[in-house]
């Protein structure tokens, strides 16, 4: 194996990495709280509101907390 290709192993996986941590879905049955340092940003999907599917947040600084809408 060259060091050419084995490089691009390694950004293939990095990009993988990053898109994980990047994207996250919520489902029409769920909301979802986004937290940063520890204090919420946004919740997504709240009551009334459709906001269901693919959503971003910043990557290894925000968190995400989804929690079951039919209980509310």
């Amino acid at each position: 194996m060259s060091p050419r290709y084995i490089a691009y192993i390694v950004a293939a996986l990095a990009v993988l990495i990053l898109a994980s941590q990047t994207f996250f879905v919520v489902d029409q049955r769920q909301q979802a709280l986004v937290v940063a340092l520890g204090d919420p940003v946004r919740v997504i999907n709240q009551p009334g509101r459709n906001e269901a599917g693919l959503h971003l947040k910043v990557p290894f600084f925000q968190q995400v907390f989804k929690f079951d809408r039919r209980n509310i």
